[in-house]
């Protein structure tokens, strides 16, 4: 599941590195009048959801005068907050962290040359990708053969993490190595970028905002003093996922992505012959005003309800082979926004932002924004 994979192999979900020639979301930078003190941390997920403190207070501080942030570009939202607001993290996620330094570059090169024309000669994007995933490959096999070995000197029998549950198991170095690669690329710039487009869009919509920010403030009304958020409270955002719904449909963190013809077929008048790859685009979907009327729109009350037709909307995947992360995504995006709009306002230093894609949408700038604590 995402939840253990946030933990186990999660070094690329919470440090992101720049790309060649790209600009990551944002890091945040405090001005000169910013002012700290000591706050709460937030319990990871343990075995009962129900009763889980779902590090709640990414965002909560107590404030000793007006503090303004400014968010500038380098590392993401995730990694930011979790470096510079998060008092600690347990254990086993810091050393995954710093893990993360050793395949930042390479990854980085890799996920560049998703979606490259595929010419391998020296130079080109699609070249370097590959030489980068092999460096990562051999990082991963390194890391797997010492969990191994560890194994079989501990005579462990009870797994400890994802990479001790696959090699007991029964998989090779090779088959646990391209899950692992997997993972990163699932993981790796999908919340971070629907949280940095949620973010924009509320910037954009002050009415969106307002009944974001009155949901929310209802969650807390309902709690008792500091109580921390539980999962029952995560089922009473439903408006603010809406809005989460309609920034991914226009702003999706996965543009679409390459299937195999395992028979012939035609479609729209072309022949697709067997064994041929095909790319499907989100946007063909997500902007048809035969689902999505007036598709440029931002509209969250299209999510309300039953929503849109099935399978018209799957930034998850639909069927057998839906994320299983979903759950984990709605959670973690829900958790930082709840914290953000009940403690922070925040205006755009560019409205006019230029966003690129590689592949994945990024703010040409980082988006920097100016945020101020709301002073209780």
């Amino acid at each position: 599941m995402r939840g253990s994979l946030f933990y186990q192999t999660g070094c690329s979900l919470w440090r992101r590195q720049r790309r060649p020639n790209a600009k990551p979301h944002c890091r945040i930078i405090p001005s000169a009048s910013f002012s700290t003190a000591d706050h709460d941390e937030g319990d990871a997920f343990q075995s009962n959801p129900s009763k889980v403190k779902i590090f709640d207070r990414h965002l909560k501080r107590k404030q000793r005068d007006r503090a303004a942030w400014l968010l500038r570009p380098n590392d993401s939202f995730i990694h930011a907050v979790a470096e510079n607001l998060v008092d600690r993290l347990e254990e086993f996620v810091k050393k995954t962290v710093n893990c993360g330094t050793i395949f930042a570059k390479p990854f980085a090169l890799a996920t560049a040359g998703l979606i490259s024309v595929p010419i391998d000669l020296p130079g080109t994007t699609f070249n370097r990708a590959v030489k980068a995933g092999r460096q990562i490959r051999q990082q991963l096999f390194a890391l797997i053969t010492k969990k191994k070995n560890e194994i079989l000197e501990k005579r462990k029998t009870v797994a400890s993490d994802l990479v001790d549950s696959m090699l007991m198991d029964g998989m090779t170095e090779v088959e646990i190595g391209n899950k692992i690669v997997g993972f990163f690329i699932a993981s790796h710039d999908t919340t971070s970028t629907a949280i940095t487009f949620l973010v924009s869009y509320l910037s954009d919509h002050p009415d969106v905002y307002n009944r974001v920010l009155q949901e929310q403030m209802e969650v807390i009304r309902g709690k008792e003093g500091r109580e921390t958020l539980r999962w029952e409270d995560i089922q009473r955002m439903k408006y603010t996922w809406c809005v989460a719904c309609e920034v991914m449909r226009l702003a999706p963190p996965a543009n679409g992505s390459f299937r195999e013809a395992i028979t012939d077929f035609t479609y729209a008048g072309f022949t697709i012959p067997k064994g041929w790859k095909a790319f499907w685009t989100v946007h063909t979907t997500n902007k048809n005003p035969k689902y999505f009327p007036d598709p440029e729109r931002f509209d969250p009350s299209r999510f309300e309800g039953d929503g849109p037709a099935p399978y018209t909307f799957v930034p998850f995947g639909g069927g057998p082979r839906m994320c299983p992360g979903k759950e984990y995504a709605r959670l973690e995006i829900l958790t930082f926004i709840h914290n953000l709009v009940t403690s922070y306002n925040w205006v755009k230093m560019n409205p006019n932002e230029k966003i690129s894609y590689i592949p994945s949408p990024i703010p040409e700038e980082g988006l920097p924004i100016k945020i101020e604590a709301i002073l209780n």
